[in-house]
């Protein structure tokens, strides 16, 4: 039975442990915490190797890991059984009373099969099936049960893309990356961006920081955050840094498992003044506030946390163009068609120097790009808005105090209103305010504990990683 038997307006499912990190954590989170400035009470959901009550995060909401665990006999099988270990579990708990919001397919297949007339809202991170292979260790074997595991995982997506009363994707690029894998998913698949935490650049942090890296005001600084592993491939930016103007100079914040490999790559290109790894940081506002450009170079990052947060910043961005399945990053689609970051193709040598050594040449262009990337922001990565869209897409209001702007929202118009749960009727429009070691959400498709090593922790914006 579950241990807090408190009935809760809303409950959000991250697969991944309560204790650690991740891009869908943070998200989880943020939506929890935006539905209780709202007036709803929420239970945030994770997995860990036992049932435990943790205590509540530092907006109050409760917490409570779900044993993941495999059965008996049947760990081979493992992620094939996850949806049904999770339900058993889930019935300890009495229904939420608006909705499931789940940040994972596992999570969604669980919550439906528990409650049948609750709306689940499965907020959609990514899918394993099309990470996996672009984020797979090269030296890991592909064996038979690890192609098991990665079946059952691919089985486990298609259901949650057909049981999900709504599917809330970042872009439409994603949509079709969902229709891709399960077409009948068209039907209820909504546009919805997630929030993101709005950092606060502090006075002197700048200068103080730059200081740091014996930098001057000509030089130009490049951010990269997340785990340094093949997903997030660092090495890419590194190795176009020789191609980048002089001034040019790269800060890597995270530590991973291929550190020692990139560190290498620096001393061989002879660049070790030029870049400088950070390691982790206990605080990332100051070095948005040090930055003079953010850069992804993931081969799958769905709707980076980092991405948008430079946006919320005014930084100017620069990701790889969308490319599948070579490539995953829906959020060029919208930096291009805003005209709000900068987009390069990650299979063309030189292409990233280009655009870094256009931001570097033309100082008005690098600002403007920043307004338009921050101005963006402020329209759709809104907390508010990801609440009521939550609540609209399950049929219901919000209601509670009006909230700060940006963290929640007051209650939707009457034509962004529904009654009863959403079925199957076809999306509503876009709201029109117009994506290691620590665990996370796709945790649960690679569990670690299977005898024969077949867990894997990968690193997309839907995974472990060392930040988000």
């Amino acid at each position: 039975m579950g241990g807090d038997q408190v009935p809760h307006d809303v409950y959000v499912g991250c697969h991944g442990d309560l204790t650690g990190w991740g891009g869908a954590m943070i998200a989880g989170r943020g939506l929890a915490a935006a539905c209780r400035e709202a007036g709803l009470t929420t239970l945030i959901l994770g997995v860990g190797d036992r049932q435990a009550s943790l205590p509540a995060g530092p907006d109050g909401s409760a917490s409570f890991n779900l044993s993941v665990n495999p059965l008996p006999l049947l760990w081979r099988v493992h992620t094939w059984c996850i949806p049904r270990i999770l339900a058993r579990q889930l019935r300890g708990f009495p229904p939420p009373r608006v909705a499931f919001a789940s940040f994972c397919p596992f999570w969604t297949v669980a919550a439906k099969r528990a409650w049948p007339h609750v709306p689940v809202l499965f907020r959609f991170c990514g899918l394993l099936s099309n990470c996996g292979p672009l984020t797979r260790p090269h030296d890991q074997k592909l064996t038979l049960w690890k192609r098991v595991a990665d079946a059952g995982t691919r089985a486990a997506e298609r259901q949650a893309l057909r049981v999900a009363d709504r599917i809330l994707v970042p872009t439409r690029e994603h949509v079709e990356e969902i229709v891709a894998v399960q077409p009948k998913a068209r039907g209820h698949t909504q546009e919805s961006p997630d929030g993101c935490h709005q950092y606060e650049l502090r006075p002197g942090d700048r200068r103080a920081l730059r200081e740091q890296l014996g930098l001057t005001d000509a030089d130009f600084l490049i951010l990269l955050c997340g785990s340094c592993d093949r997903n997030k491939a660092f090495d890419h930016a590194i190795r176009e840094l020789g191609q980048t103007d002089a001034r040019g100079k790269l800060a890597i914040i995270g530590d991973g498992p291929d550190r020692p490999k990139l560190e290498r790559l620096t001393r061989q290109l002879g660049l070790v003044d030029r870049v400088h790894f950070l390691g982790r940081v206990p605080d990332i506002a100051g070095w948005y506030a040090a930055a003079d450009g953010v850069v992804s170079t993931s081969f799958y990052d769905t709707f980076p946390n980092v991405i948008k947060e430079a946006m919320w910043c005014g930084r100017p961005v620069v990701v790889p163009r969308h490319d599948p399945p070579r490539i995953y990053a829906g959020i060029s689609g919208l930096l291009r068609r805003e005209r709000a970051g900068l987009v390069y193709d990650r299979q063309t040598p030189g292409a990233l120097a280009e655009q870094l050594n256009e931001l570097i040449a033309n100082g008005k262009h690098a600002s403007e790009l920043g307004a338009r990337g921050q101005a963006l922001a402020e329209r759709l990565f809104r907390w508010d808005d990801t609440v009521r869209q939550t609540c609209s897409a399950a049929g219901r209001s919000p209601s509670g105090p009006t909230p700060s702007a940006g963290a929640a929202t007051a209650t939707p118009s009457a034509s962004e209103s529904r009654s009863g749960p959403p079925g199957r009727s076809a999306p509503s429009e876009t709201h029109g305010r117009a994506e290691s070691e620590a665990s996370g959400p796709c945790r649960g498709a690679n569990v670690a504990g299977s005898p024969d090593g077949s867990a894997t922790p990968i690193s997309c914006d839907c995974a472990p990683a060392d930040r988000r």
